[in-house]
């Protein structure tokens, strides 16, 4: 169920990608990388504390 979903969510994720310009293409990729980032900052004071 749960990775039936999974695919599903990468095939609207691949279809999204391609309909979408490069503009706005890097404009997720810096989203996502900054969430990543803010996720592995968040961790790391979890860890300190």
């Amino acid at each position: 169920m749960l990775i039936e979903l999974n695919t599903n969510v990468e095939r609207s994720f691949c279809l999204f990608y391609s309909i979408n310009n490069a503009k706005e293409l890097r404009t997720i990729t810096v989203i996502i990388s900054i969430e990543i980032i803010l996720q592995l900052l968040v961790s790391i004071f979890i860890l300190i504390i």
